[in-house]
């Protein structure tokens, strides 16, 4: 069975947290200055979560991909 290996979430302000790009620094930073919290926002919340997660996806596919050959070279 192969071993899973976790990693670390890291979040705005920690240390090590890089983000994706600038769109996702502009999405956070909006949310933190509170724009998303007015019920009038909520779709675009929900479309800013969706949005974060599914980078959150693709960044982490792209490194399990990436770690991948340098395994196979390995073994």
């Amino acid at each position: 069975m192969d071993k899973i290996e976790r990693k670390e979430i890291l979040f705005p302000g920690d240390p090590g947290f890089e983000y994706f790009d600038d769109e996702e620094r502009e999405l956070i930073e909006s949310y933190e200055r509170g724009e998303w919290q007015h019920i009038e926002n909520q779709e675009a919340a929900k479309a800013y979560f969706q949005k974060i997660a599914e980078r959150t996806l693709e960044r982490l596919e792209r490194e399990k991909n990436a770690e991948k050959p340098a395994q196979d070279a390995a073994d």
